[in-house]
């Protein structure tokens, strides 16, 4: 309904969540609370981008194209998202432990 207002949304969340995944050093021994905090969330924002991008860009296309050629591309594409899901999924169990 509103294409340069999502996508303006789109584009400050992964540049938010981007910086926050950098603000805590990977596999750092003094990780601190708040560090750790920065990580999770940064990767739980881009997590959920990740998943509205997937759903709406990728998986709606696929299932109305009668293009054999588009649905390989758009399965590609959602594999790469669920790849990229999984990779942030281990970012937020490696600062899990520093929130509790």
């Amino acid at each position: 309904p509103c294409p340069k207002l999502m996508g303006l949304g789109a584009a400050l969340t992964l540049l938010v969540g981007s910086l926050a995944l950098l603000a805590a050093p990977f596999g750092a021994k003094d990780l601190t609370f708040v560090s750790a905090f920065a990580s999770v969330l940064g990767a739980a924002s881009l997590i959920a981008f990740m998943l509205f991008a997937t759903i709406f860009g990728h998986i709606f296309p696929m299932k109305k194209s009668d293009d054999a050629a588009e649905k390989g591309f758009q399965m590609n594409c959602i594999m790469r998202n669920d790849s990229i899901i999984g990779g942030l999924m281990f970012v937020i169990a490696m600062n899990a432990p520093y929130l509790l």
